[in-house]
């Protein structure tokens, strides 16, 4: 079941790659009331906000990861990036309340897989991207039966087996979690660079 919509960019189906960037979990104030648009509100939070720091630098990692290290990230480019990707949290319930220390539960986890189906089968990417070793171990685990979970190589998550519709998927560090612009950003660019449409310019990766 889908608690937490996605934030789906304006542009995003018009696009190519169409593109999910995967994040793990939301966290929550004690008294925050939490609905079930808390993701897009984070989003448009974030393209809003006047300085970035906290948990808005995750965003402006995603960026720069997914666009270059020395990309711009003014109001107005972070609209356009984040306009033509869907953004997403695989776990679909608050994983923790009043602190952000909290991991996920396993069984948090498990029950991700079949929302993440339903986003994938509606929307249809072409690509996406998880941020966080840990998340993505556990795409593999649900998606990729017998896939190595440490692996780094990208899956096909299948999500329409009769039509083996299907978005390749490929996991990075978090990037609050000491993510490496030089080792992701070739990863990210070599990733991608098959299905690269003007949304996503070649000569944004330097």
């Amino acid at each position: 079941m889908i608690k937490f919509q996605p934030w789906v960019g304006s542009s995003y189906q018009s696009t190519t790659p169409r593109l999910m960037i995967l994040g793990e979990s939301h966290h929550a104030g004690r008294d925050e009331k939490v609905t079930s648009e808390i993701t897009v509100e984070t989003v448009t939070s974030y393209i809003e906000a006047d300085r970035h720091f906290g948990w808005r630098d995750y965003f402006t990692k995603v960026h720069r990861v997914v666009r270059g290290r020395e990309v711009q990230t003014d109001t107005q480019s972070r609209e356009t990036f984040w306009q033509a990707v869907i953004f997403y949290n695989y776990v679909q319930e608050i994983a923790a309340e009043g602190g952000h220390d909290r991991a996920p539960t396993p069984e948090m986890f498990l029950a991700g897989r079949a929302p993440l189906l339903e986003v994938l089968k509606y929307y249809r990417p072409t690509h996406l991207i998880a941020t966080g070793r840990r998340l993505w171990r556990y795409v593999r685990n649900n998606h990729a039966g017998g896939a190595d979970p440490m692996g780094k190589e990208p899956i096909r998550i299948i999500y329409d087996e009769p039509n083996e519709a299907h978005t390749r998927a490929i996991g990075i560090t978090h990037p609050a979690g000491g993510m490496s612009y030089h080792e992701e950003i070739p990863r990210v660019r070599e990733f991608l660079a098959p299905a690269l449409g003007t949304s996503f310019d070649r000569g944004q990766h330097g």
